[in-house]
């Protein structure tokens, strides 16, 4: 049962807001993926530089909306969208290596992003996807959730596990990992493996942008040490009392990370293979 509520993002159906933010975009790109198409939402000229926003566990590409017309105004194209098992898409179970193919598939249709903003745990998605040829220009990872282990252990804290329950939950999720990596990546790496700071730092060797918030109540604030550790090219915004959804709408976090994007990127060089 818990392992299965592992894998099952709970979420209530999307609000009149949500619905009417997607009825927004100005067009919009089926994107295949490995069951229900992905709906790619798109704001800004269609030969402009893409930024792709890569929504969180039990997230949305809604919480993105403040960054569309800030950067529709800088001259970009913004692409959002719901992952599988999330907002408006209708599959209840999915996992990070899912994630992580739907953004290589995106790439694939739309060309490669000038920019990805990643949220929560969207940041490990974008991690694994870039071990699978996903290539934004200019990461930009907000209150990044990256090491699975300190998740399970918030997550057993959170359910009120006792020591032994908590120790079969994590064994039973780990031989799950192991058998979908083993389907995905052809490797059959542990939780540990795929899923850790170890994995990651291998992956973020250029310029980026690291955006979180002290009060986080979700992210210990020695995870996002530990990030800026060893991701040297990273630039940083910290900010205090927004926690870690509200860093998304703030002004001038918005206006530091369209800054940033700006300053950073350049127009993609892949042209896109199905616009």
């Amino acid at each position: 049962m818990l392992q299965q509520l592992w894998f099952r993002p709970l979420h209530g159906k999307p609000s009149a807001r949500s619905r009417a933010f997607w009825r927004s975009a100005e067009r919009e790109c089926t994107v295949n993926s490995t069951r229900e198409d992905i709906r790619v939402h798109l704001w800004g000229q269609p030969d402009a530089p893409l930024v792709l926003g890569v929504h969180g566990w039990r997230g949305s590409g809604v919480q993105f909306r403040h960054l569309v017309q800030p950067l529709v105004a800088q001259g970009y194209q913004v692409g959002l969208f719901d992952l599988p098992a999330h907002g408006m898409h209708p599959a209840r179970a999915t996992h990070v290596l899912e994630f992580a193919q739907v953004l290589v598939n995106i790439q694939a249709a739309l060309g490669q992003p000038a920019a990805v903003v990643a949220h929560s745990f969207g940041c490990q998605s974008v991690v694994q996807a870039m071990a699978m040829g996903f290539s934004p220009q200019y990461p930009v990872f907000v209150a990044p959730a990256l090491d699975m282990t300190v998740m399970m252990q918030r997550f057993g804290a959170a359910l009120g596990l006792i020591s032994p329950l908590q120790t079969r939950f994590e064994a039973r999720v780990d031989r799950t990992v192991r058998a979908i990596a083993k389907q995905w990546t052809g490797q059959p790496m542990s939780l540990t493996e795929l899923l850790s700071h170890d994995f990651v730092r291998r992956h973020l060797n250029d310029p980026g942008l690291l955006i979180a918030d002290r009060d986080d109540d979700e992210i210990p604030w020695s995870e996002i040490e530990r990030v800026a550790s060893y991701w040297h090219q990273a630039d940083t915004c910290f900010t205090r009392g927004l926690g870690h959804y509200n860093v998304l709408k703030d002004t001038g976090v918005v206006e530091t990370l369209v800054g940033r994007v700006l300053s950073m990127s350049r127009k993609p060089t892949v042209d896109a293979v199905d616009k």
